[in-house]
């Protein structure tokens, strides 16, 4: 079990991936307690340790203070130097076993701007609920939920708050996704299997087949509209005479640019993502898929740092650059000493 300290440590650092419902959980352990301990009165507060449980003024890291606001506790959770934490509503006939938030919950980064609110509907997340950049306040990404699990997740680009990707969900599971290039749709994925590439200026540039993740068939079009020869289009080689190689240290550009999702992190989640992509006559990654993930928040993250690596040195074949098929391992492992 993750214990409240990490949590709250991890959670001021959440600003593009706190998404997670466990770090209000976990902050409302305390809080619970005195409930069901009967304590609470209309109007007051109460010191909390570093692990969101009653203490003395002289051991506390947080004050919670509460008022009754009609048929709910209204709360609010600073530091012990005022700094606003989260703020929202806990219904009063519903807090003999479990933290049950209601309505309205705000949660807030130390500099005082705002990290993600929402609806809570019986301590389950409900509706639409926004994440914000606490750095800039813009708003990076939307998360519709039912019955506490995802719906879709919608993430926008920053600056500008266009829509780059939407993420679909049925109870929960990956179901498809589309993604977004100044407005205009350059990718998808249905339930169904199959996947679609566009061109900038519109029309299918590639229509793909999957089971699962593994790729099964692929056709190509030029943007007339006219199916391509896969074999010439795709040049796929997978071994040539000199491979393709970055022009810079990788496992150091990984290390610069991969950040560990915080929900991941919090709940210890780790594992090896592969990703799939293509080296394109000119260096630059292409196509890049996840092969074998481990879960939805690491594959999209080693999705992401892969295909904005810079151009590689291309592959080549008779003296002439090709394109060639590549996979690369991304590994997330908690550092235990960080913890």
């Amino acid at each position: 079990m993750v214990h409240a300290p990490m949590l709250f440590s991890h959670a001021f650092n959440a600003c593009f991936y706190t998404y997670d419902a466990l770090w209000p959980e976990y902050q409302s352990l305390g809080i619970a307690v005195l409930l069901m301990a009967g304590i609470i009165q209309r109007n007051g507060k109460i010191y909390l340790n570093d692990n969101w449980q009653p203490c003395r003024k002289s051991d506390a890291y947080y004050k919670r203070r509460w008022q009754v606001s009609g048929p709910m506790f209204k709360i609010e959770d600073t530091d012990m130097n005022g700094i606003k934490i989260s703020s929202g509503y806990v219904a009063r006939l519903y807090y003999n076993d479990a933290m049950n938030m209601q309505g309205h919950w705000v949660y807030y980064h130390k500099n005082g701007n705002r990290t993600m609110e929402g609806i809570y509907l019986y301590g389950h997340m409900a509706g639409t609920w926004k994440y914000y950049n606490p750095a800039t306040n813009n708003l990076v990404r939307e998360i519709q939920y039912k019955g506490g699990l995802m719906q879709r997740i919608t993430s926008f680009s920053q600056p500008g708050n266009e829509i780059v990707k939407e993420e679909f969900y049925e109870a929960g599971v990956p179901h498809g996704y589309r993604r977004y290039n100044n407005g205009a749709l350059v990718e998808e994925r249905l339930p169904d299997g199959t996947a679609t590439h566009y061109y900038e200026r519109g029309g299918i540039r590639k229509r793909e087949v999957f089971d699962g993740n593994k790729l099964c068939s692929a056709t190509y079009y030029d943007e007339a509209g006219q199916e391509l020869d896969a074999t010439e289009e795709l040049g796929q080689y997978q071994y040539v005479e000199r491979m393709p190689a970055p022009g810079y240290d990788l496992m150091q550009y990984l290390e610069a640019n991969l950040r560990y999702p915080e929900p991941a992190k919090l709940v210890e989640l780790g594992g090896r993502v592969m990703i799939s992509f293509i080296v394109n006559e000119d260096g630059r990654i292409i196509d890049a898929t996840v092969s074998s993930g481990v879960h939805p928040l690491l594959d999209q993250e080693a999705l992401r740092v892969v295909a904005k690596m810079p151009p590689w040195h291309p592959g080549m074949q008779n003296g002439k650059p090709v394109k060639v098929s590549y996979s690369q391992p991304i590994t997330f492992k908690i550092d235990e000493e960080k913890k």
